[in-house]
């Protein structure tokens, strides 16, 4: 009973004590809450004075001229410029410590397009004299390289000649600058070839990837001389044979296989094949030849027929480029899902061209699309001797396990039995045997 009155007591106590208390905290909810508000009124007025002082900056530096900050007292000093020239160029500007930031990724996108936009504003004497104070300064070879594609990218449209000059060293380097010296090569050509295929002689002659006799492929000189053949072909292509036949012969040939020209707009196919008869052995430019045959089929028969019709195919090519085109349309997808139908066509399309070939191509193309589509023999084999039995002879059976279908064992083993000529036979059996 005194435990129930005592429990009472402090509970009027507490009911007593309540109202003020809940007074005082919702003062103090206000209080908090007023605070919050002032908080963030004086917070957007700050954002909006930033934005406001933002924007002006913005168009001041729209407006302004880029500065002209003097290069680094160790590049400006190995390289004074002659007295009588300080006027033209007294120095680039080029802020060389935010440069070389840049070309690390130190700096944000912003930086460096506002220095790409200084560069694009140089003069040209301002972007020779960056180079000069670049090619003087002692930074690291990669740094300077990479640095002189963003002053080259100017220089070789306003001076291409200057542009092969002081940047020849990075033609086999770097394949972004490459590319830019191409650029430059063909306006020079164009401009003066006489004096364009000296610098280019002289680059050869002194290039250090011919003193290794493993590796004769410049893959700068490949760009220069494709560029030079693209633009004198129609005119002087003479030239261009004396130029070819001096090359390496793994050079040429990479370079003549590397040249799109094949199904080019502003390259005569004909020409181009001429050029390639003339410069390299029967050997090459039936390499040459035939892989060029070999894309242009990957777009169907119409367009292999159209290649070899521009090119004037002579006999003696036209063996290895059909044989390239069938390896190359029956290693891809089906061009209709009876493949039967498929080997018809293509061989019809064979016999229309060389009816010599059409037995041994037929055979091929059936090994060429049992090993490029991952066939089953079992599927293909009753397919090549329905056309076996139609040729009449051994042909398509040889062909068909010279390539492809000899890697299957037993199997090849099986169907070679029924090819009737010994000596043939023979020839397979043995080769199965090594394929196994």
């Amino acid at each position: 009973m005194r435990r129930s009155m005592g429990q009472a007591a402090l509970d009027r106590d507490i009911t007593v004590a309540s109202p003020p208390l809940k007074s005082k905290l919702n003062l103090l909810f206000g209080v908090i809450a007023l605070g919050g508000f002032v908080f963030i009124v004086s917070q957007r007025r700050e954002i909006g004075s930033l934005r406001a002082e933002a924007s002006e900056w913005e168009a001041k530096l729209a407006t302004r001229p880029h500065p002209r900050v003097s290069a680094p007292e160790s590049v400006a000093n190995a390289a004074p410029p002659k007295e009588k020239e300080a006027d033209a160029v007294s120095g680039s500007g080029i802020d060389w410590k935010t440069a070389v930031m840049i070309s690390r990724g130190e700096l944000s996108n912003a930086d460096a397009i506002l220095f790409r936009r200084q560069v694009e504003a140089l003069s040209l004497d301002e972007v020779v004299a960056a180079v000069d104070e670049l090619e003087a300064s002692d930074m690291p070879e990669r740094t300077k390289m990479n640095l002189s594609y963003r002053f080259l990218l100017k220089l070789s449209k306003a001076d291409p000649r200057s542009a092969l000059e002081r940047f020849e060293k990075y033609a086999d380097e770097d394949p972004n600058i490459g590319n830019l010296l191409v650029v430059a090569m063909e306006s020079w050509v164009k401009q003066d070839s006489g004096a364009a295929l000296a610098w280019l002689d002289r680059w050869v002659a002194a290039n250090p990837v011919y003193d290794n006799a493993l590796s004769r492929i410049s893959s700068g000189r490949v760009k220069f001389e494709s560029v030079v053949i693209k633009t004198m072909l129609s005119e002087k292509p003479d030239v261009l044979v004396e130029r070819i036949s001096a090359m390496p012969r793994e050079e040429a040939v990479n370079m003549c296989s590397s040249i799109d020209w094949e199904r080019s707009k502003t390259t005569d196919p004909f020409a181009f094949a001429e050029l390639v008869r003339q410069s390299l052995s029967k050997d090459d430019r039936d390499l040459v030849l035939k892989s060029k045959a070999g894309m242009v089929a990957q777009y169907g028969l119409d367009k292999a027929s159209e290649f070899l019709d521009r090119i004037h195919v002579q006999p003696d090519e036209l063996k290895v480029c059909l044989e390239t085109v069938v390896k190359t349309r029956m290693e891809r997808d089906a061009s209709d899902p009876d493949l039967g139908k498929e080997i018809k066509t293509m061989r019809d399309w064979v016999a229309a061209r060389d009816a010599g070939q059409a037995d041994t191509l037929t055979g091929a193309a059936f090994g060429h699309a049992l090993q490029g589509r991952d066939l089953d023999f079992d599927e293909v084999a009753p397919v090549v001797m329905t056309f076996q039995q139609s040729a009449g002879n051994d042909e398509v059976l040889h062909a068909f396990l010279k390539n492809g279908g000899c890697c299957h064992g037993s199997k090849s083993l099986e169907l070679a039995a029924k090819i009737s000529d010994p000596a043939v036979r023979e020839e397979v059996v043995r080769h199965i045997k090594n394929h196994r």
